[in-house]
């Protein structure tokens, strides 16, 4: 259903559309804007047992709510929290267990053979490691610099490797210039508007290094292993990072720093520690 922005006599047909459903739970991980989903929830699954998040106001959003939980924001990834505040209040036999609440993306098999092909057009055989460029502003940004020296050593360590950059269309041109004279194994993996293309890519990868964006959540649904450089070490975002899979986290050492400050040396050794243990490649086969 797709409900965007406040809401409104816009989204009349969505609403009408989930209400026709009958849910039975309906649960809110919203956290912001509680009214307008309390609102949305009452709309959509008016005879619902309807759930939110722990909130400091909790007593004013209790008119549109019959739960609200125990557990604080920010202590446990959104998963996990979801599936303690279901658990609340609907008793489960057997009991849900915690991988059943974790991300998960399933990809057909015409994605991934079309991706393959892709893959091999660019002259990919083996192992790949996907380093993403792009963040939602240039201080979460880890560097083109930063990248091409990180591809170098890592085709030092492991020279079957291949190197894969991705980014937005804005980013092609200057990655294409820097690549003009880089090792041949750095590719450029050619963007599109397409995210099942790109999820792909990443469920084909041996290690997916992001800044913090879309990126490392699409690598965790796909049981990928995620390397996450965040901007600060001193607010991590516990409801959103890697889950299930093998992942590091990497930060600048003094708050208030870009995220290009953290050293290509502390990348290099978090992405080989992550390469010697990742689980195997998806199987080639469709």
């Amino acid at each position: 259903y797709f409900i965007e922005g406040r809401l409104g006599t816009k989204h009349l047909g969505e609403l009408r559309r989930a209400r026709r459903a009958g849910y039975q739970v309906a649960l809110n991980l919203h956290f912001v804007k509680l009214t307008d989903q309390g609102l949305l929830t009452a709309l959509v699954a008016p005879r619902a047992l309807k759930l939110t998040g722990h909130h400091p106001r909790a007593e004013q959003y209790r008119f549109f709510f019959d739960h609200i939980g125990r557990r604080e924001r920010h202590t446990t990834h959104l998963s996990v929290h979801s599936l303690e505040l279901l658990s609340e209040v609907v008793t489960f036999t057997p009991p849900l267990k915690t991988r059943e609440a974790w991300p998960t993306l399933v990809l057909s098999d015409e994605r991934r053979v079309a991706v393959r092909a892709e893959l091999q057009g660019l002259g990919v055989h083996g192992r790949f490691v996907v380093i993403h460029q792009q963040a939602a502003t240039p201080f979460r940004e880890w560097g083109i610099e930063n990248t091409l020296e990180l591809s170098a050593r890592l085709l030092q360590y492991d020279p079957s490797l291949s190197i894969i950059l991705t980014a937005t269309t804005l980013l092609e041109p200057r990655l294409r210039e820097a690549l003009h004279s880089a090792d041949p194994r750095i590719l450029l993996f050619p963007a599109s508007m397409d995210l099942l293309r790109l999820s792909a890519l990443l469920a084909e990868a041996a290690l997916v290094i992001t800044p913090e964006t879309s990126i490392p959540h699409l690598a965790t649904a796909l049981g990928r292993p995620v390397l996450e450089l965040l901007p600060d070490r001193d607010a991590l975002p516990v409801e959103w990072l890697p889950i299930g899979v093998p992942s590091r986290l990497l930060a600048p050492e003094r708050h208030g720093m870009p995220v290009a400050t953290i050293p290509v040396a502390a990348v290099f050794e978090a992405a080989c520690a992550l390469l010697a243990v990742g689980p195997p490649l998806p199987s080639q086969t469709s």
